[in-house]
């Protein structure tokens, strides 16, 4: 084995790409401690993450929670039984029997996307 190549294990990063330089800590309120804290969980990262992509001002996004996907599929559905409503209607089929039953659950979905549960 040679000074250069190392077994097993993750290559090293160059350099220019290793993180190796320290900034200060920085004081906050116990309040803003917990927003941030807040914050990092709910995009899934740890707070020294957040608060690096922050500082360089990288888009930090939410990630997707189990309910977050039950409204997808739901508006999904919902989007599918409204352009069926649509087509019958565009080919003068007159108004479905279903469309009460179909806007109540465009209703709901849009409670539940809005995050009031239906209320």
């Amino acid at each position: 084995m040679t000074a250069t190549t190392r077994k097993g294990g993750r290559p090293r990063k160059d350099p220019h790409e290793a993180r190796t330089e320290w900034l200060p800590a920085m004081r906050v309120t116990p309040a803003e401690r917990h927003h941030i804290e807040q914050q990092a969980a709910r995009a899934g990262l740890p707070v020294m993450e957040y608060r690096r992509r922050a500082a360089m001002g990288q888009r930090i996004v939410a990630r997707r929670t189990a309910a977050d996907d039950k409204a997808l599929v739901a508006l999904a559905r919902v989007g599918a039984n409204l352009a069926q409503i649509v087509r019958a209607l565009n080919y003068r089929q007159g108004i479905p029997a279903d469309l009460a039953e179909t806007l109540a659950e465009v209703k709901a979905a849009a409670n539940m996307i809005a995050g009031e549960d239906g209320k």
